[in-house]
């Protein structure tokens, strides 16, 4: 005898968890890898590899910062009988270039002191000390086409080593000193970024000086060289567009009942954010052919989430940005 027995229940099905499987498989945007949810990381490391388009603070919570920057394009020319000419970066509001333009020599001409920034008084009264970001040069030839002979040399050079040691300096000495380097031809142009040696290049801060310092004596941090070798004696030969980004704390500060401060940044710090930066900036090549750089690879990022591109870059070494942890 077979028993009536009662319907079956229809199961639901589960269209969530359906749906999650699916979302986990899907290809999700490629972001900044290690940088979700830290916007100050993210925007250092973006000023790190392109300072002409972005600035940043340092993110370890330091109070009353502000953030500025300097931006004094320059042209270089070949004196007559000369041959080279350059152009010294170094992200110190103090002593923050060198120029060496008009010479006759066929050598590197350096001597005597620094130019501060033009805006330093300015930078002095609103801050009461400062500290580098992120630094660059570019350089493109902008003389006739029937002098554009020679050869471009960009370097990082250490602080340790002063700047009027590179007096006299040929192509391969200047190679022979610097920290890393690339020569490009004259034609085609570059641009470098400035990189920390250490996390004490970015986040100590020094006092402002009014003096210039003189080209002879160290310097805390590294500086940059783009110079010109082999080039014919002609004005304006070559455009230099350097950029220097700086943390200032706030020279008048007021804090509220309970310590609470009045104006400036005040961030969170987040934990690792020179590591990270650091490992993602070193993705990217710190000198690059001017048809390459990192300003216009990443023109077109606007904000600290935006998504990364995905192909791989034919100049990082089989190294894709997605990889980069």
């Amino acid at each position: 005898m077979i028993r009536n027995q009662p319907p079956k229940k229809k199961q639901k099905k589960n269209n969530n968890k359906r749906n999650r499987n699916y979302l986990s498989k899907k290809k999700r945007p490629v972001r900044m890898s290690g940088m979700r949810g830290r916007m100050g990381t993210s925007d250092f490391a973006k000023s790190l590899v392109d300072p002409w388009n972005f600035s940043s603070c340092i993110p370890d919570g330091a109070r009353g910062v502000g953030c500025f920057s300097a931006r004094e394009p320059a042209q270089l020319s070949i004196g007559t009988t000369g041959g080279a000419c350059c152009f010294l970066w170094y992200p110190n509001p103090q002593a923050q270039s060198f120029t060496d333009s008009g010479s006759t020599n066929t050598t590197l001409t350096i001597s005597g002191n620094t130019s501060g920034a033009a805006a330093l008084s300015t930078m002095d009264s609103l801050y009461s000390k400062f500290r580098p970001v992120s630094a660059g040069i570019r350089a493109s030839y902008t003389g006739s086409t029937n002098f554009d002979a020679g050869v471009l040399v960009f370097a990082q050079i250490s602080g340790n080593f002063p700047m009027a040691s590179l007096n006299g300096a040929t192509v391969a000495t200047l190679c022979q000193y610097s920290q890393y380097y690339k020569i490009f031809s004259l034609r085609q142009g570059g641009s470098i970024t400035w990189r920390p040696n250490d996390m004490d290049d970015v986040d100590q801060f020094a006092n402002f000086g009014a003096t210039p310092l003189s080209t002879t004596g160290t310097k805390t941090g590294s500086y940059l060289v783009c110079a010109c070798f082999g080039a014919t004696a002609t004005t304006g030969i070559v455009t230099i567009d350097p950029v220097a980004n700086y943390e200032g704390q706030y020279e008048n500060q007021s804090f509220l009942g309970g310590g609470t401060l009045v104006g400036g940044q005040s961030k969170m710090a987040e934990p690792g954010w020179y590591e990270t930066a650091m490992n993602y900036a070193s993705s990217i090549p710190a000198i690059l052919p001017y048809a390459k750089t990192a300003a216009d690879l990443y023109r077109s990022i606007n904000s600290s989430t935006a998504a990364l591109t995905t192909p791989r870059l034919p100049w990082s070494s089989g190294i894709s940005i997605e990889e980069v942890d």
